[in-house]
């Protein structure tokens, strides 16, 4: 039998996606994994590094988009196995044989197309972490032979004679909630889920943790923005609720590919509802129809401000001066400002473009005619 070839030296296989330590976050950075302040996700970031220290199987269920692969990840910096390589092969993407082969090796012309010796993902990832994503979408054979690996702790190549070689990897897998029928169906092996028993690890829906949302579409839109070289977009209040009270089946991974669309296409640096795609943006009664033509005048000047990049000085101080627009009008201007601007002075002295030395001439037409609203400064 010959000794456990050096994964580094070997052929290494296609599907399997080795991440050197490096290319990961540090073991202290896991906000950049696991993004968003709600409870749910701050109970469940306290699992992850109570779980990581635990060298043994782990098992990540939930839906589709979720962000498994990022659990996965984190689960990993958290072990002490932090430094050496993480392996990440997705079960659903491969055929029986090539999964086999995928995942424990070959020796040379033992399948189809082994001009050498391969390398299988437990192989790569000795001394560290493999993470077998959609497990549940894998053959009942290599179920069997990956419960014996995590039996045995060694892996026998396709061709190979003899006993397999020692392989040092802790098991990472993550599969869907249907996970317990398919066992109960026999299309799971018992013992496999077994091996995972007490050290299963659930992660919510996007849509049970909505107050994260904010988070994960600003960085979004910061990333793609920086990406495609677009300044940074800001999401107007409406369309940002919009964005919360969405049910996102497809979860994180949909909002993500929504955000970048919505970036790429956009023309304003503020998103409204209405640019949103059919079926998140908000319906509209016939209440709310009325109510939004009692408010055209003030949203025409604010796109008039944050889409033509009009100053305020010369867009609505003189249609105010004028008397062509209200104390009303002026004061829901602001305020709808000051939402998109977060609250910061100096965010929406930007948005209506007026320099940095104008802050107190601002300040003092607000007062004096009796337009102001609490402004928090960050000078």
């Amino acid at each position: 039998m010959l000794g456990r070839a050096d994964p580094m030296s070997d052929t290494g296989t296609a599907a399997a996606r080795r991440i050197e330590s490096s290319a990961l976050p540090s073991a202290n950075d896991t906000l950049s994994l696991l993004m968003g302040y709600s409870p749910l996700l701050s109970r469940l970031r306290e699992e992850v590094d109570r779980v990581g220290e635990v060298d043994a199987p782990t098992l990540l269920i939930g839906e589709p988009g979720s962000g498994r692969s990022q659990f996965a990840q984190a689960l990993h910096q958290a072990s002490a196995r932090r430094a050496s390589p993480l392996v990440m092969v997705t079960c659903g993407d491969l055929p029986e044989t090539l999964l086999e082969t995928e995942l424990f090796g070959c020796r040379k012309g033992s399948v189809v197309g082994a001009s050498s010796d391969r390398a299988g993902a437990l192989d790569l990832a000795h001394g560290g972490t493999v993470v077998l994503e959609e497990l549940n979408e894998m053959p009942l054979r290599a179920q069997g032979l990956l419960a014996e690996f995590i039996e045995s702790g060694e892996v026998k190549r396709s061709g190979e004679f003899g006993g397999g070689m020692p392989v040092d990897v802790r098991v990472v897998a993550s599969a869907t909630v249907t996970l317990a029928v398919h066992v109960t169906q026999g299309r799971f092996r018992e013992k496999l889920w077994s091996q995972f028993a007490g050290r299963t690890v659930t992660v919510p829906a996007l849509r049970d943790r909505r107050d994260d949302i904010p988070i994960l579409v600003d960085h979004f839109a910061a990333v793609h923005g920086a990406a495609v070289g677009k300044p940074a977009v800001i999401f107007a209040p409406d369309a940002m609720q919009a964005l919360m009270e969405f049910s996102w089946p497809g979860n994180i991974r949909q909002l993500r590919r929504v955000i970048e669309r919505l970036v790429g296409n956009a023309r304003s640096l503020v998103l409204v509802a209405e640019e949103l795609p059919v079926g998140i943006r908000p319906r509209r009664t016939a209440a709310s129809r009325r109510g939004r033509e009692r408010r055209r005048v003030g949203e025409e000047l604010f796109m008039r401000l944050v889409a033509n990049r009009e100053s305020f000085w010369s867009c609505v101080y003189p249609l105010f001066m004028e008397r062509e627009i209200t104390r009303t009008d002026v004061r829901d201007l602001v305020r709808r400002g000051l939402e998109v601007a977060r609250g910061n002075s100096e965010t929406l002295m930007r948005l209506f473009n007026m320099p940095a030395a104008d802050h107190k001439r601002f300040e003092g037409f607000l007062r004096k005619y009796d337009c102001q609203l609490p402004i928090e400064s960050a000078r």
